[in-house]
């Protein structure tokens, strides 16, 4: 295997063909991706840096799998977010409840600095590509950061930057 990260590489390896992750519901995708970030981070020395925590206020609150605080203020928060779905209705479903969740705490002010969407999308083009592509305009739209999950040296950099 040739991988910029050959530990990661062959954690990734493990779980696809020894532990079947391929065969679980689709529904765990995005654990199995926050998993797949706590390893990446844990391997560059960087877990100890984020932790999962509610953003928001007493009346509305949303979980994020991974944000770094500084005291009480959420510094940066990353999502992994699985829009790799058959049908592009699942898909726009599953983003604008993201892209919700955003608006609404941006308008109460409980956003952290930056945010990061690390992105699972379809392969194929058409229906389920548009799909994805108008999810990932609308949260860059929002000041998120989107990037491919696969793309480590953006999450690191995304991760590393103050």
């Amino acid at each position: 295997m040739l991988a910029e990260n050959p530990k990661l590489g062959l954690e990734q390896a493990m779980a696809h063909y020894v532990e079947r992750q391929f065969a679980r519901v689709k529904e765990y995708q995005e654990t199995i991706m926050t998993n797949q970030l706590r390893g990446l981070f844990k391997t560059h020395g960087l877990a100890s840096l984020y932790q999962p925590a509610p953003l928001g206020d007493e009346t509305y609150q949303v979980n994020f799998p991974l944000v770094r605080m500084d005291g009480t203020a959420a510094l940066k928060a990353i999502k992994p977010l699985d829009l790799d779905k058959q049908d592009p209705t699942k898909i726009i479903d599953h983003g604008d409840a993201w892209l919700n969740r955003v608006r609404r705490l941006q308008r109460m002010d409980r956003l952290p600095r930056q945010m990061l969407f690390a992105v699972r999308a379809p392969e194929a083009a058409g229906r389920q590509g548009d799909a994805a592509r108008d999810i990932v305009d609308q949260l860059q739209d929002l000041n998120a950061v989107v990037t491919p999950i696969m793309d480590e040296s953006r999450v690191l950099e995304f991760v590393g930057a103050a």
